[in-house]
C-alpha cells in the first residue's frame, strides 16, 4: 500500500495498525518511494546479536579484543594541559 508521507504524519497510529496486522507500507514522498514500514517478524535482535548475525554474513569484522572499560589517569607533573590550551588560545 503506498502512502503520502503527509497522510503517514497525520494518521500514524492508524498505519501503524495496519501493520501490526501484517499491511507493507511504502511511504512516498511526492509520489515517489522514499520508505518502507513492515511488520518486525520474530523478535527484534539485541545489538550483539546483530553484529554477530553481520558478522556470521561476513559483511563486518568484529573486534578482537574488548575495549577496557576502566582505566587508571595518569598523573602527570606540571600544570594541566587544558591550561596550557586555554592561554595559547588567548589573544595577544
Amino acid at each position: 500500500m503506498n502512502v503520502p508521507v503527509r497522510d503517514l504524519k497525520n494518521r500514524l497510529s492508524a498505519y501503524l495498525q495496519l501493520v501490526q496486522k501484517g499491511e507493507h507500507l511504502v511511504v512516498t514522498d511526492r509520489g515517489k518511494p522514499v520508505a518502507e514500514v513492515l511488520p518486525v517478524r520474530g523478535r527484534v535482535m539485541s545489538s550483539e546479536e546483530r553484529l554477530q548475525q553481520l558478522a556470521d554474513r561476513g559483511e563486518v569484522r568484529l573486534a578482537r579484543r574488548r575495549r577496557v572499560a576502566d582505566f587508571e589517569p595518569v598523573q602527570v607533573r606540571g600544570r594541566p594541559v587544558s591550561q596550557t590550551l586555554l592561554e595559547d588560545r588567548e589573544p595577544g
